[in-house]
């Protein structure tokens, strides 16, 4: 088999199955209400569990990577959380969710992890409160966020080796690279295309495997803007500088529109 091949079978495999309890590395805790739009999903494969992020788009969507969702039996989702040991945050809602669900790109191919990108249905609305919002995503007008600072968030391993989940959100800071920046420091970058957005691992701050799904956001004036739907990125070695690679947002706008209530913005 073609080696290029093997190694995107193995990003995709790990992002997917194999290491459900890598986070943020060298990230900072953050304050309850933070990342109001951020939110949990635990998701069942048989026997087994995994735990991706996801971003509150609307009272009734949450967006997702395509490979969280893919061939998962279902599973449920916190909404405003801080603290997934806290079973008594007040402001914390559960909702329980089915394949049925689901609306995973229709595109999506798991082998080169195109297309990866989703949506998930609720069953209720979601009342908004303090630590409960959803996230901008971009206008139909916007550029490609490039020198943006972007900022991601997650939970679970802060070391190296793994020390299995942080009870705790956490996130970390690095600046949005340009597509052609992020080819050259990519180990495969024909895997970044135009549907892809990348975001700096420098100085050992990374998303890992696991966090998949979680948003990369950038601040717009008063806005927290969506810009990125964590997709693939290091296999292992979470420290070692590798850019972290995203479904890019304004990419799919017109199919989060389709396959969602949110009406983007002009």
């Amino acid at each position: 088999m073609n080696p290029a091949l093997i190694f995107v079978l193995f990003i995709a495999a790990s992002s997917g199955r194999s290491f459900p309890n890598r986070r943020i590395m060298n990230g900072i805790e953050a304050t309850p209400g933070q990342f109001p739009h951020q939110v949990s999903l635990l998701l069942t494969f048989g026997e087994q569990t995994m735990h991706c992020g996801g971003s509150l788009i609307s009272h009734r969507y949450v967006l997702t990577a395509a490979h969280c969702l893919d061939r998962s039996e279902g599973g449920y989702v916190l909404i405003g959380a801080h603290n997934l040991d806290e079973n008594v945050e007040d402001h914390r809602i559960r909702i329980d969710f089915t394949p049925d669900d689901y609306n995973i790109h229709e595109e999506y191919f798991m082998i080169s992890m195109r297309n990866d990108i989703a949506t998930l249905r609720l069953s209720s609305d979601v009342p908004f409160s303090d630590y409960v919002q959803p996230v901008h995503l971009p206008r139909w007008t916007d550029g490609d966020f490039t020198d943006y600072t972007g900022t991601i968030a997650g939970w679970g391993q802060y070391q190296d080796p793994s020390t299995g989940l942080s009870a705790v959100l956490n996130y970390i800071t690095n600046p949005i690279y340009s597509n052609e920046w992020c080819k050259e420091r990519f180990i495969m970058g024909m895997l970044i295309e135009d549907q892809n957005v990348c975001m700096s691992g420098a100085n050992g701050r990374s998303a890992c495997v696991g966090d998949s799904g979680g948003p990369v956001t950038v601040q717009v004036g008063p806005n927290t803007v969506q810009i990125g739907v964590f997709s693939f990125g290091p296999a292992s070695h979470c420290l070692d500088e590798i850019p972290i690679v995203c479904a890019r947002v304004s990419y799919y706008l017109g199919w989060i529109q389709a396959n969602s209530d949110v009406i983007i913005e002009m």
